[in-house]
C-alpha cells in the first residue's frame, strides 16, 4: 500500500477562501491518487464510507462547480447518500469472506478522460472526468474480480471519486 502520508490537497487558501479550479489534467501517478484505491477498498470491506471521504469530490469544490440551486444540499442529500449506499452495497456484494479479499489495484483508463467545459453536466466550471474505472481485488478463492467506479472528477489536478455503481 502507498505511504499513509499522502494527504488530501488543500482546498482553501490561508484566509479560508476556496482555492480556484485549474485545468490541470489529473494523473493516476500522484501520491493522493495512489491512496484513493486502497482507501476506497478499505471503506467497502469495513462498510464504513467515512474511511474514504477525503477522496470523495469535496463539497467546497462541488459548490463552485455546479450551476444549480443549493449545491451544498445536493452534494449532501444526493451525492453523499448515493455514495454511502453504494459502499454498503459493495460490502454486501463481497459476501461473508470479504475480510479475506485483497486489494490489487485501481484500473483507470486515462485515455477515456474528457475535459468537461463549462455548461456541460450542469457545471459552471470545467473539470476532467473519467468514466467506468474499476477497483481490482482477489476474493478468498484467489479469483481476480472488479468493482465499478462509475465516475472520477478532477479538482485542482487530482482525481476524486463521485459515483461508484452507476449514475442516479
Amino acid at each position: 500500500m502507498p505511504p499513509a502520508s499522502s494527504t488530501p490537497p488543500p482546498l482553501l487558501d490561508d484566509s479560508g477562501n476556496p482555492l480556484p479550479q485549474t485545468d490541470d489534467r489529473p494523473t493516476t501517478e500522484s501520491a493522493f491518487f495512489q491512496r484513493l484505491g486502497p482507501m476506497l477498498f478499505e471503506a467497502i470491506v469495513r462498510d464504513d464510507p467515512e474511511v474514504v471521504m477525503p477522496y470523495f469530490f469535496p463539497r467546497v469544490a462541488y459548490e463552485q462547480v455546479k450551476a444549480i440551486a443549493r449545491p451544498e444540499r445536493d452534494w449532501r442529500m444526493r451525492l453523499v447518500r448515493l455514495f454511502e449506499r453504494d459502499i454498503h452495497g459493495y460490502y454486501r456484494h463481497l459476501g461473508r469472506y470479504r475480510n479475506q479479499a485483497q486489494y490489487v489495484g485501481f484500473e483507470v483508463v486515462e485515455d477515456r478522460a474528457r475535459f468537461m467545459k463549462p455548461h456541460t453536466e450542469g457545471n459552471r466550471l470545467p473539470y476532467w472526468r473519467v468514466l467506468r474505472s474499476h477497483l481490482i481485488y482477489r476474493d478468498h478463492q484467489g479469483r481476480r474480480l472488479r468493482l465499478e467506479v462509475t465516475s472520477l472528477i478532477s479538482w485542482r489536478g487530482e482525481w476524486y471519486v463521485v459515483h461508484l455503481n452507476g449514475f442516479k
